[in-house]
């Protein structure tokens, strides 16, 4: 998602952190707070965020 994201031009950058960020707040050229809309601030809540496996829930949508 990371090279799908950096791949789009500035204003579909923008368009889409409008739709998934609440408030981002920047220091020292870095995010220093930041707060997810509906679903997504269950991504905030997620220790290991690049462990795919731990974002998942506890089963399989499909399971078949």
């Amino acid at each position: 998602m990371k090279k799908s994201f950096l791949s789009k031009n500035p204003d579909e950058q923008r368009n889409i952190l409008i739709d998934v960020l609440w408030k981002a707040e920047i220091s020292n050229k870095k995010i220093a707070n930041i707060s997810y809309k509906e679903p997504y601030n269950a991504l905030s809540k997620i220790d290991n965020k690049s462990d795919f496996s731990s974002m998942r829930r506890s089963g399989d949508s499909n399971p078949g």
